[in-house]
């Protein structure tokens, strides 16, 4: 049987709980990441669809396909 500190826990213990909250730490800076990274595209998306959207209302072949668009999703 290991010899514990009479001050604390023993250097292993340490060790080990200093694994367990870096791995914690590491799980919450990745899931943090992944849903920027969701907001990122989601944005990159909308700024895409809006951007086709100006460009086709913007002539007049693009403003029947709109027409025809919205008659789609009515």
């Amino acid at each position: 049987m290991k010899n514990k500190q009479p001050w604390g826990n023993s250097s292993e213990e340490q060790a080990e709980a200093a694994r367990r909250r870096f791995q914690r730490y590491t799980e919450k800076i990745e899931s943090e990441a992944a849903f920027f990274r969701c907001k990122i595209l989601t944005l990159a998306l909308l700024t895409a669809t809006a951007t086709l959207v100006w460009s086709l209302s913007s002539t007049e072949n693009g403003k029947q396909v709109c027409q025809i668009i919205s008659e789609v999703f009515k």
